[in-house]
């Protein structure tokens, strides 16, 4: 036998040879002495690292516990033996490869003994894949004194350390280089925020944050806090405690770098919620101003803190808002002689937190001043340049408003169109002093109701007063209406137009706007049109009611120009008064002159339901119908559509009209019929209902001198021969209408052998042909007959037996025209021969020729004698016997 050679490694290597069966047998069961590492006795099983997380396997005092576990070659390893349960133990990592061959060991200060100098730990890379061991002991290669956990996990990569980074409150770079999976030591300090970022590499990057015992505390992947692109990793990150922290990164998920680049770290400022602010304090300034004062509270607060005040009136409704860095703000805007609060709290950026509200206590604006024709204080108003607004006064009052006015702004007011009171307005300087008034037929309404439009000459506070006449308490309750304008109004009173159903035109000047009152009814379109104006000018257009509520308004490109010039096409939805106003973009003057266009278009009425439906026959194939206009008869044009039937339902014809009646033709005589209609408007595009007429009937059949079963009509097709059946017991016939100069063709032949007859009648039921035997399109005792139509009309033609009997059989008659005559009265029969033969026939006539034919002959007819130069042709034909093989 051959020998067997076993090597056994460290500490000593040795060789026995072994040449007898029983000695091997004996060496086998000894064997497993040797199958485990040098340094390790107590096998634990088999461990599976995870990426970046670490992963435990307990073991026992007493021991030298190992594991195996499988590697890849690139893949850095990661082992530690920190904490024991125990105490601390000097302890000693070794890996050996799948022969038990130490491949590499960790004894103290590793990068991963958080807990003291020596405790093993470590990272080991992997260089080739396979089945490795790890084993745990006490220095040097002895049992483990104390109970303890091996830690494990891996990396796609080496794991290399890059120091230690100190963050700063402003960004700062590490760099890091290409395959590895890089790591950095920081300290942190609870509370605080660290920001991280690999922006600064486009790949898929995986960013993991570490405790001091290497236990991962955070992690990102795409859509960071930092990065504008989705797969950059980045975040802001929250220090859970004191101490030193760890941060990783390499490629997506678990994978070294595939770029050289640089992390980007930083810390934000410690943030401090601020205390309530106090000693507030608000004090009127004037007639409609106050100042509001707070202290900060305490703490002050960190970062940028900002202070939200809110101001109330006395009974607790919002009246404005603001914010500021300082400690103190102004109002405008208020109402003499009133009473405030504000409430005020902190907020505090660095942490989005915020004190809790303090509240002041009430004060006052100055007494309100009172005009020579006023006596109760309303407030203040303020203006909406175009956009008019309402303030409500009540009977028994003279009420009055302050407002703000700047220099050049037109400032205009209406009590007109909501009450029909005689009223009066009075408008005050800041000193009082009464500037401007109306009484009647102001510019915005055309009454007694008063309206107003000041130009203001000095920037600074007014008062706007409304009264009865001339300075008495309101009768009722209402409201005044008040807008501004950047231009004042061209005329002094309101000027009314009135829209007719063509183009007119009203001029206007360059500097001013322009109102124009007119009546308008309820579902009629009225059109505007500034396209009189150069292209320049960016005109508008506002529609009002006389409330001066806006309606409808258009700025460019309008239905009636392109451009800036503005149109309208408006619908009123009721029927009122209502005011147009016309102006340069922005509520301005206009830069040009021009003219307003305007017309009004004819209201659209959809058609009621058609009345009154009549229809009768007019003959044996015509009808006439009629019906009344519905109510409302509808407006612009009316169309009728209207649809006949039998009177079983079945569609005949159907047509449309602009008057109430039609007429039917083409029907059957002696048949009921009923028709529908219905009136479409074309202004609107919409339809009546349908109505639906009695039934009535057209003449009774006419009936030829041979004749007695009427088989309705029959319509022919050129040269396509169509059939109509018949029954026996009976003599049918049938009526069409005939065309002068056509030729029509019947036959009673090949389909039954019976001794029939044909009659052929004009509409006044004059026989005008007939035939008996031999007819042009057979040759025996089955009738056919050939009629060109000298007058066009109706027509009746019969079958029958001869000569005017019932017919014997069930048959069918064959019918078909042609647009010229056969050249025979007869049938004419042709005999083929083997030789060509030759048929004459004329010019101006259709013919027939009858053969008989042999089944499997072939037969060959020419017309190719007919040239164009020649005047008379023959048909050439012979027969080609059957060659058989």
């Amino acid at each position: 036998m051959k020998a067997i050679s076993i090597i056994k490694s460290n500490p000593k290597n040795f060789r026995i040879l072994l040449f007898s069966v029983a000695v091997i047998i004996s060496l086998t069961a000894n064997l497993s002495l040797w199958s485990q590492p040098s340094c390790g006795n107590t096998n634990m099983g088999t461990i599976s690292p995870s990426c970046g997380n670490w992963n435990t396997a307990s073991y026992s005092a007493g021991t030298m516990p190992y594991w195996s576990f499988t590697a890849t070659a690139g893949y850095s390893y990661q082992f530690s033996l920190c904490p024991h349960s125990g105490g601390t133990e000097d302890s000693y990592l070794h890996l050996y490869d799948a022969s038990y061959n130490q491949v590499w060991t960790a004894d103290d200060n590793g990068i991963f003994s958080y807990c003291s100098s020596v405790e093993a730990s470590g990272t080991w890379t992997c260089t080739t894949s396979g089945t490795y061991y790890i084993s745990a002991s006490h220095y040097s290669c002895s049992n483990i004194n104390y109970a303890g956990s091996l830690r494990y996990m891996y990396f796609q990569g080496p794991l290399n350390s890059l120091g230690t980074i100190t963050p700063t409150t402003s960004w700062q770079n590490a760099n890091y280089s290409a395959s590895e999976i890089s790591y950095w030591t920081f300290s942190a300090t609870s509370g605080t925020i660290y920001d991280f970022s690999f922006c600064a590499n486009s790949e898929d990057s995986y960013l993991r944050i570490y405790d001091a015992s290497w236990t991962q505390v955070a992690s990102a992947d795409d859509y960071g806090v930092h990065c504008s692109g989705s797969v950059a990793a980045s975040i802001s990150w929250t220090a859970p405690s004191t101490g030193t922290f760890y941060i990783v990164g390499n490629h997506y998920s678990c994978s070294g770098w595939q770029n050289a680049s640089y992390l980007q770290y930083k810390y934000q400022s410690s943030c401090i919620t601020p205390g309530t602010p106090t000693s507030l304090s608000g004090s009127g300034t004037g007639t409609t101003t106050a100042s509001l004062l707070w202290a900060a509270g305490s703490p002050v607060g960190s970062a940028t803190v900002t202070y939200y005040w809110n101001l109330y009136t006395s009974g607790g409704t919002s009246v404005t808002s603001g914010n500021t860095t300082g400690t103190s703000a102004t109002v405008s805007g208020l109402t003499c002689g009133s009473s405030y609060y504000f409430t005020v709290y902190a907020y505090t950026s660095c942490n989005s937190t915020s004190s809790s509200t303090a509240t002041s206590g009430t004060f006052s604006t100055s007494a309100c001043p009172v005009p020579g024709c006023g006596n109760t204080n309303m407030g203040t108003i303020s203006f909406s340049s175009c956009s008019p607004q309402d303030v409500s006064y009540t009977s028994g009052t003279i009420p009055y408003w302050s407002f703000t006015a700047s220099a050049g702004t037109t400032y205009n007011f209406t009590l007109g169109g909501q009450n029909s009171e005689d009223s009066y307005l009075h408008l005050y300087d800041s000193g009082l002093t009464e500037v401007d008034s109306n009484d009647d037929y102001g510019p915005f309404y055309a009454g007694t109701p008063s309206s107003l439009s000041y130009t203001c000459p000095v920037s600074g506070t007014y008062y706007i007063s409304a009264c009865h006449y001339t300075c008495t308490a309101f009768s009722n309750s209402s409201y005044m209406t008040y807008w501004s304008t950047s231009a004042s109004y061209g005329s002094s009173s309101l000027t009314t137009i009135t829209p007719a159903t063509s183009w007119q035109n009203e001029a206007y000047s360059s500097g001013s706007m322009y109102l124009y009152q007119f009546a308008a009814t309820s579902g009629t379109v009225y059109d505007f049109s500034l396209c009189d104006n150069s292209d320049s000018e960016d005109s508008y257009l506002r529609i009002y009611n006389s409330t001066y509520d806006l309606q409808f308004s258009n700025d460019d490109s309008g239905p009636w120009c392109t451009g800036l010039p503005s149109s309208a096409s408006w619908t009123a939805p009721s029927s009122a008064n209502y005011i147009i106003e016309i102006s340069h973009l922005g509520c301005s003057g206009f830069t040009n002159s021009g003219n307003l266009a305007y017309k009004y278009v004819d209201p659209c009425t959809t058609s009621g339901t058609p009345t009154s439906l009549s229809g009768s026959g007019t003959g044996t194939t015509t009808a006439s119908i009629s019906w009344a206009a519905g109510s409302p008869a509808g407006s612009a044009t009316i169309t009728y559509y209207w649809n006949f039937y039998t009177s079983g339902g079945t569609s005949v014809t159907s047509g449309n009209t602009t008057g109430t009646s039609a007429t039917v033709s083409g029907l059957t005589c002696g048949s009921s019929y009923y028709f529908t209609v219905y009136a479409y408007t074309s202004c609107n595009g919409t339809s009546s209902s349908t109505a639906t007429s009695g039934t009535f009937s057209t003449s009774a059949c006419p009936v030829p001198g041979c004749g007695n079963t009427n088989m309705g009509t029959i319509s022919f097709s050129s040269c396509s021969p169509q059939d109509v059946s018949y029954t026996s017991g009976t003599i049918p016939y049938w009526s069409f209408t005939a065309s002068a100069g056509t030729t029509y063709n019947f036959t009673l032949g090949g389909q039954s052998s019976e001794d029939s007859y044909l009659h052929l009648y004009d509409s006044g039921l004059t026989e005008v042909a007939s035939n008996d035997d031999y007819g042009p399109f057979y040759s025996g005792t089955p009738s056919s007959l050939s009629y060109t139509c000298s007058v066009s009309g109706t027509y009746y033609i019969t079958a029958c037996h001869f000569t005017c009997t019932a017919f014997s059989n069930s048959s069918y008659m064959t019918y078909w025209s042609t647009s010229a005559s056969y050249g025979s009265s007869s049938l004419t029969t042709i005999t083929p021969t083997t030789s060509w033969q030759n048929e004459a026939y004329s010019s101006g006539s259709m013919y027939l020729y009858q053969f008989a034919a042999t089944a499997g002959t072939v037969y060959d007819f020419s017309l190719c004698d007919n040239l164009r130069r020649l005047i008379f042709k023959n048909l050439q034909f012979y027969l080609r016997p059957a060659i058989f093989k």
